[in-house]
């Protein structure tokens, strides 16, 4: 409309059906979003990691906006992050290129493996919790089950894990596609297997994050 306007012309403004079609149209396809939370997470995993501070969750948005929630306090050295002082984010726009990621992101490999999808957030976009960083994960909701189940899927095919060793308890007769994947018959079982699995990772880790070896490329995984 403003490309044919002439002096007098005014503008109609678009139905709420025309923005949604438009909104949709011009939302990126999931594996170049998701293409894009792993460039952004391994673009600021060195600023980061340098720093003593580790991703905690992110926000992928419908257009490529990236937003990472952090544990701890770093400042980016690249003026396509925006530091968040307040809520303690780095976010990155959708109009950032990809191009501008991955000079940075090819030095170092996925810092967290371990990120699952929970679903979405109502302001739009999906939620990404690392839940290695986390430590545990406590969902209290009356679909807890489905979630949970949903998380496990998730992954167990993770395009951020090359190789996924995971047990499982208690998500009933759901079979996960993967080779990797153990269903065991309870936590302690479970958490004895997962120990016996981590081999030198327990000794690197004890003076800094699995996060930082990972950057440096020394996750011992």
């Amino acid at each position: 409309q403003w490309r044919a306007a002439i002096v007098g012309t005014r503008l109609t403004a678009p139905t709420s059906a025309q923005v949604r079609t438009e909104t949709v149209l011009r939302a990126l396809a999931g594996p170049e979003r998701l293409a894009r939370l792993d460039l952004a997470l391994r673009a600021g995993a060195t600023d980061l990691a340098a720093q003593g501070a580790v991703v905690l969750a992110a926000i992928l948005g419908d257009l490529g906006d990236v937003c990472l929630f952090i544990r701890g306090s770093a400042t980016p050295s690249d003026e396509i992050w925006h530091l968040d002082l307040h809520a303690n984010t780095w976010r990155l726009s959708a109009e950032t290129p990809i191009e501008a990621l991955t000079a940075q992101a090819r030095l170092c490999g996925q810092p967290c493996p371990a990120l699952v999808h929970l679903g979405g957030v109502a302001q739009g976009g999906e939620l990404f919790v690392d839940l290695e960083a986390v430590g545990v994960l406590s969902v209290v909701s009356p679909h807890s089950t489905a979630i949970l189940r949903h998380a496990a899927a998730s992954l167990a095919v993770s395009p951020f894990l090359d190789t996924v060793r995971m047990f499982t308890v208690g998500l009933g007769d759901v079979a996960l596609e993967n080779d990797g994947v153990e269903q065991v018959d309870s936590l302690d079982a479970a958490v004895d297997a997962a120990a016996m699995t981590l081999g030198s990772t327990i000794a690197a880790s004890r003076a800094t994050s699995t996060f930082s070896l990972r950057v440096t490329g020394m996750g011992g995984e």
